[in-house]
């Protein structure tokens, strides 16, 4: 039985995260979380209709995942220069 995981941030690190666990079947997506409505509708585009899909952690529970997978940027993050 597959390991069900929870992606909460759906940006481009949470997307990354998604693909690599879609290419071992030990891992299922069940759900994908983000409170940016852009974001997750990118994310719907690449899993699967079963993938519970939700701007709520919490509403995403429903989905019974083993383990939450974080991908968090700092909100501020990407006004650092380098």
């Amino acid at each position: 039985m597959a390991i069900r995981v929870m992606v909460m941030g759906i940006g481009a690190m949470g997307l990354g995260i998604v693909e690599i666990l879609r290419k071992f079947p030990e891992f299922e997506v069940v759900a994908v979380v983000d409170k940016d409505p852009n974001a997750l509708n990118k994310a719907r585009k690449i899993v699967s209709k079963e993938v519970f899909a939700t701007l709520k952690a919490e509403e995403a529970l429903h989905a019974r995942p083993d383990v939450i997978a974080v991908s968090y940027t700092h909100l501020r993050a990407h006004e650092t220069k380098a």
